[in-house]
């Protein structure tokens, strides 16, 4: 993997040589810290004339769109001269702390699900979103109702490490937690359909030499994002361990 990254940075590099300026990123909040970050890093790593600015969306003095250079995003806005690159699809799944499925008990078919706390991305409009699990040839349409509603992922992550419900995550941006036991699959047959993330930007703004060199990077690192997710999921569980010490 570090290979194949290291080999993505240097073509970038030897592509795009003399490129310099300001960097303006905004990023949905699931993929801020777990995957732009680290784009960012590499990115500078070949590029050190450039400055960088990342804000993350849903902030109070968040930029607009149309004053970054690109937006990283699962649901690009619709506004005129913009271009929304598709970068990948991310697997979804349900999760819970293992100490909310000891209290609660593990959901056996996803009609147990209503009897179960959900905690909720937000939705801009006031309606409640349903969502399509899938398994094989089954389907199940679910719309939780929300017991915890918040439109930060990281609040979201953060509620169900804490054992306050169940919860409907990226696989990568829980995968720290899954593997340290601070969090655990609900249902991981059910699934909903794999969900886009895109690149979006201005189209005049993709003329420029650093624009293009940057979503090109990140479209070859997209494939990578399991592995960089990995900062909370140690320290979530550092914390635990401490506070179960007599």
């Amino acid at each position: 993997m570090t290979g194949r990254l290291e080999a993505a940075s240097t073509e970038i590099h030897e592509l795009t040589t003399g490129v310099s300026g300001r960097l303006s990123l905004l990023s949905d909040t699931q993929f801020s810290t777990s995957f732009v970050c680290h784009v960012v890093k590499l990115f500078l790593e070949s590029h050190p004339e450039v400055r960088c600015q990342l804000d993350v969306a849903n902030g109070f003095h968040a930029p607009r769109i149309g004053d970054v250079d690109c937006y990283v995003c699962a649901e690009p806005p619709d506004a005129p001269n913009l271009v929304a690159k598709l970068l990948g699809r991310l697997n979804y799944g349900l999760y819970a702390s293992p100490q909310y499925l000891a209290r609660h008990g593990a959901p056996s078919s996803p009609a147990d699900l209503a009897a179960h706390q959900s905690i909720v991305m937000k939705e801009p409009s006031s309606g409640r979103s349903q969502v399509l699990l899938v398994s094989g040839a089954q389907s199940f349409a679910f719309q939780p109702e929300p017991a915890f509603e918040t439109n930060d992922h990281w609040v979201m992550k953060t509620f169900c490490i804490d054992g306050l419900g169940i919860a409907l995550l990226p696989a990568f941006f829980v995968r720290p937690e899954v593997e340290q036991g601070v969090l655990a699959p609900v249902l991981p047959q059910w699934q909903p359909e794999p969900r886009r993330i895109y690149c979006a930007y201005q189209r005049q703004r993709y003329m420029g030499q650093k624009l293009r060199a940057f979503v090109d990077l990140m479209a070859r690192c997209v494939v990578d994002i399991d592995s960089y997710n990995y900062y909370v999921g140690s320290s979530a569980a550092r914390r635990r361990r401490t506070a179960a010490r007599p």
